[in-house]
Formats: structure tokens, C-alpha cells, sequence
């Protein structure tokens, strides 16, 4: 479990006129408008009660769990658990490594996007992280990813695109692999890389 790296505490008058505090700790970063609007939520009810809270919750689609805990008659606090997004999809929408979408409401965080139909989102999230490494192993940020019906998956940085093809699996991982280690070996720089043919790769240093 993460420390707490939010913390908000929250006072308002129960219906009985007493005073009660709700404590809201968020175990990851708040790094989402989500978690912000659903705070603001919070302050603009006119009664805020553990029901009125839970109902909000429901409607948290960034929410992976929550918990609460009753510290006393006059205490609860709310722990929240919030989806990790890995890509940003489709402009609209985060996904996380266990496919959950959730709205991104109009903002893009600052990791690759994908363009992809969700059928597809599978194929590539598994090898995400490993793919992604390499790159940053030899000093590229992975910018975006596409699937391209006829075409398949691309990957784009900010000098190079590597056409992947439309199957990723641990022959092609490797031929990737392969590649990216002689084309940083040789010193090349091209700006596409395709690794579809399957006498080997091809380099072209045409402008994209």
C-alpha cells in the first residue's frame, strides 16, 4: 500500500446538528481531474452523509476500491484506490493493465496513446511494458500506438516508426529486440523500421 499522498478533511453538520469529519486519503497519486471533480462533488452537496458519498462513488469510474472506516460516531474515513491509467485511448479514455476504460475527460496524461478497437487492446497491452522498456533502454519515449486494419501495429516515437505487424508474440518481441540493438550498434537513424518481412527488417530514412 502506498503512503497517503492526499489527504482532505472534510467538515460538515449532520442532520442531528453535530459535528462530523470525514477524512479522504487517497493511496496514490491525484493525478486525475476525476479525482478533483469528485472532491469538489463532495463540497457542493448540500448534505454530506456516508450514503450521499457512497452514491457519488458509484459513479467513479477511476475508482478501482474504497474502503470506509468508522474511527469513531463522529469520524469515517473514506480510503480510495484509484485505477492507474497505462495508455491514453482514443483522446477520450485511460485504460489500465487489466483493460478497465475510464474517462479521461479531455485530458491526456503524460503516457503513450493508443488507437486501437478495444478487441484489440488485449494483444497489445500485454506486451506493453516489455516493448516500452527497450525503448527507453536505448533513450526513445514511446509516443503512440497504432493498429491499422491491413497494416497492423505501429509504434511511434518522437524520430521513429516501427511497423510491428498484425501479430505480436514472442518471435516478433525478439526480432524487435534484435533490430532496435543493431540499428543503435551501427549508429543508423531511420525513421521507419519494419519488421514484417520475414527475411529480416527493413530501414527506410525517408522523412515521415
Amino acid at each position: 500500500m502506498r503512503l497517503v499522498y492526499w489527504f482532505l478533511l472534510l467538515t460538515f453538520l449532520a442532520a442531528c446538528s453535530k459535528e462530523q469529519n470525514i477524512s479522504i486519503h487517497f493511496n496514490d497519486e491525484v493525478f486525475l481531474d476525476a479525482q478533483i471533480n469528485f472532491v469538489r462533488q463532495l463540497e457542493n452537496l448540500d448534505s454530506l452523509s456516508v450514503t450521499s458519498i457512497k452514491t457519488i462513488l458509484a459513479e467513479q469510474d477511476w475508482i478501482e476500491s474504497f474502503s470506509l472506516k468508522h474511527e469513531s460516531s463522529q469520524s469515517t474515513k473514506l480510503i480510495l484506490n484509484s485505477r492507474l491509467p497505462l495508455l491514453n485511448w482514443e483522446k477520450a479514455y485511460h485504460v489500465d493493465k487489466n483493460l478497465n476504460i475510464f474517462s479521461s475527460l479531455g485530458k491526456t496524461l503524460d503516457i503513450p496513446m493508443i488507437s486501437a478497437p478495444y478487441d484489440k487492446l488485449a494483444d497489445w497491452v500485454f506486451w506493453h511494458d516489455l516493448f516500452k522498456t527497450v525503448l527507453e533502454d536505448h533513450g526513445l519515449t514511446m509516443k503512440e500506438i497504432r493498429f491499422i486494419y491491413g497494416a497492423g501495429w505501429e509504434i511511434e516515437t518522437d524520430d521513429l516508426i516501427i511497423k510491428i505487424g498484425s501479430i505480436i508474440n514472442q518471435e516478433i518481441y525478439e526480432k524487435y529486440l534484435e533490430a532496435l540493438n543493431y540499428v543503435f550498434r551501427k549508429n543508423l537513424n531511420p525513421s521507419i523500421m519494419d519488421l514484417r518481412n520475414l527475411n529480416g527488417i527493413a530501414l527506410s530514412y525517408a522523412k515521415k
